[in-house]
């Protein structure tokens, strides 16, 4: 939530957003039979429209928080971080 802030976004809207993500639950069946719920500590339901907008704004800023040059490649849902060893011999 404070990065979402951090893009002045609307307070109603981030309020909105929390609540989405909040007091979520699951379950799982197999053969028919459904397990006790359990509360959903993390993450975005699948197939949101939130989902993609949540992780840019999330990983948007993650390279510039990093101490050595490091590359980041996001894709979809998935951000690698990564540097040569060399470069990080370099800096030290």
């Amino acid at each position: 939530m404070s990065k979402l802030k951090s893009y002045k976004i609307h307070s109603s809207i981030i309020e909105w957003i929390k609540n989405f993500l909040s007091d979520r639950k699951q379950r799982v069946r197999v053969d028919g039979e459904f397990s006790c719920s359990a509360n959903v500590l993390s993450g975005i339901p699948h197939d949101s429209i939130l989902g993609p907008l949540l992780f840019i704004v999330f990983v948007n800023d993650l390279a510039n928080s990093c101490e050595y040059k490091l590359k980041l490649y996001v894709f979809a849902d998935d951000a690698k971080l990564y540097c040569h060893s060399k470069d990080v011999l370099r800096f030290r």
